[in-house]
């Protein structure tokens, strides 16, 4: 594909033109179709897998639509109903008939083999899914995408008054970039207060989700859910045992070079202590970065950066811009967080943000721009399983690019100063970003390993993981009450547990992309979009193989890469 505009909706041979799923009787005629299709012949059974991935395909897409409603108004009360009818009324039976075709597939795959290379992790998939599906844990799961939604609930209220203004917390982060620090503790302090008022409410609720998923591991005879769920997110390249190793080397390599950036901003500043609201303030006094004023604009310069590292990246979010599939800035109501949702019949994905004119907003425009761009380099695969990559591959997708347009963030910073300001300030973000993961992963695993522990029990390990991987510079004597709960800020471990190390993993990929492309871009953006376009037809090393690069988190080569972003954050200085 060379041009955005090229990309092509999966065709529909199978369901009509027209379809509305308001029951499950709609879709059933097609899944039964499915189920009892008799299949004679390799022609046969690659007709059957074609028109499996187009009921697939429609069906995701119209559940897809529903979340991103929701998402957008947590108090749309029409959205709320029609994603619950998803996922209580159409999602239980949909998991039901994918596991009776998994297991046809599996009987076709033996009478008919695929030779090709590019379904042996799809094969490999299916068999571990038919291995730990459980009839039990299909009402269980239900229950817990509901039960996990009241959190969207919860955090989607949160607010603070500013001045005799309601702003939303993502819009309140602007005034810590004040050089006033007593401005600054004040709107800190209520941030911190608006989400520990609900700190109970959360405790109780994680503590119902880490029992329901206990309850779906045992179902599954798996001793915790720590090792069910590594296995259900066919984490076939690394064992559990890498997170620890990751933890290790990231403790021994990365947490000094942190407390020798957080010792410099503190002796810059001249204050006696660091305290949590002195971290997003320009250390020489400048005031606050001004990346972009309004939505169109911030959309406006987001593309020329992206187009400055190839033309196609700027073309892809034109091309969403005008479709309306970009919601950005930050409002009542809406669900806090960013992501990109792929659209699996269409191809052209959604992002979602929430934007308050801050320089970190600009971080996570081209961070979900790269989970875009990989959204239409893979969409041409022939069946939506060949375009699931797991999570390191995605993640490697989205801060890769975030290094790339670093590189080109003149159009949000003119003034050579301010340019040099934003990446330093990303690359120590960077560099915190892999102690964040490691402790964030860290303490799921504790959490799952621990069944039945208390509430002071879990608050314990998580200030041990927060002494470990947070600068010991930082001064939080009189905070440690929302220290304790911290956590709750996190909506991945109560949606998508245990998605967080890919973000280290990836950010160490990406980091050695960003070395190749410092070297040689035009090289190494070709080795990115190839390895992109392969979707999930390769395992996880020959993907980063084909991105030039080496899927490796041991000890040495964590050091050799935090060191090469310390010292390109010294010449920034």
């Amino acid at each position: 594909m060379t041009h955005a505009e090229e990309i092509q909706s999966v065709p529909r041979n199978f369901m009509p033109e027209v379809f509305t799923l308001e029951a499950w009787d709609g879709l059933m005629p097609f899944v039964e179709d499915l189920k009892q299709r008799e299949v004679q012949s390799e022609h046969d059974f690659r007709q059957w897998l074609a028109d499996r991935n187009e009921v697939t395909v429609v069906f995701e897409e119209i559940a897809r639509w529903k979340y991103i409603h929701t998402s957008l108004d947590t108090k749309d009360e029409v959205a709320k109903k029609e994603r619950e009818f998803i996922i209580a009324e159409i999602r239980p039976k949909w998991t039901q008939y994918k596991h009776a075709l998994n297991q046809k597939f599996n009987d076709l795959q033996e009478r008919f083999p695929l030779d090709d290379e590019a379904c042996n992790n799809y094969i490999h998939a299916v068999s571990t899914d038919i291995e730990i599906f459980r009839d039990e844990n299909v009402s269980l799961g239900t229950q817990i995408e509901l039960k996990a939604r009241e959190y969207d609930a919860i955090s989607g209220n949160w607010s603070v008054d500013i001045d005799g203004e309601t702003k939303t917390l993502q819009q309140a982060k602007s005034y810590l970039e004040s050089n006033d620090r007593s401005i600054r503790e004040k709107v800190w302090r209520s941030i911190a207060e608006a989400r520990y008022q609900d700190n109970e409410e959360l405790d109780t609720l994680y503590s119902e989700l880490a029992d329901m998923r206990h309850k779906v591991a045992r179902n599954a005879g798996f001793e915790n859910f720590r090792d069910f769920k590594h296995k259900a997110m066919h984490r076939t390249s690394w064992p559990v045992q890498a997170c620890y190793d990751y933890a290790y080397a990231v403790e021994k390599h990365v947490m000094p070079i942190v407390n020798a950036i957080q010792a410099q901003r503190k002796q810059d500043l001249g204050y006696d202590s660091l305290r949590p609201w002195d971290t997003e303030i320009d250390s020489e006094g400048k005031p606050p970065l001004k990346p972009f004023s309004t939505t169109a604009e911030f959309v406006e310069r987001g593309v020329a950066s992206l187009k400055d590292v190839n033309p196609f990246f700027g073309e892809c979010i034109s091309k969403m811009d005008t479709m309306g599939r970009l919601d950005l800035e930050s409002r009542l109501g809406k669900a806090p967080g960013g992501y990109n949702m792929p659209l699996p019949e269409t191809g052209i994905p959604f992002v979602f943000m929430n934007h308050a004119c801050l320089e970190y907003d600009v971080r996570v425009l081209v961070h979900e721009a790269g989970h875009a761009v990989h959204s239409f380099l893979s969409h041409e695969l022939s069946h939506d399983w060949m375009k699931d990559t797991p999570s390191e591959v995605a993640e490697l997708a989205s801060m890769s690019m975030e290094l790339f347009t670093m590189e080109h963030w003149e159009h949000f910073y003119p003034d050579p100063e301010d340019l040099k300001r934003a990446k330093r300030n990303h690359l120590e973000g960077l560099l915190t970003t892999l102690p964040a993961v490691a402790r964030i992963d860290n303490f799921q695993h504790w959490i799952y390993t621990n069944p039945g522990h208390s509430v002071q029990e879990r608050h314990a390990a998580w200030l041990d993981l927060t002494r470990r991987f947070t600068s010991h510079v930082f001064d939080i004597s009189g905070l440690e009450k929302f220290d304790a709960v911290n956590y709750q800020r996190v909506l991945h471990i109560y949606h998508i547990p245990f998605y967080y190390i890919e973000y280290g993993l990836a950010q160490l990929g990406a980091i050695a992309m960003w070395r190749n492309y410092c070297q040689d871009p035009n090289k190494t953006v070709e080795q990115y979009k190839n390895a992109l376009a392969l979707g999930y037809t390769k395992d996880v090393p020959s993907i980063y193989q084909a991105a030039g690069i080496q899927f490796d988190f041991s000890d040495c080569y964590v050091q050799e890469l935090a060191s090469f972003v310390y010292d390109q954050w010294k010449k920034l200085l």
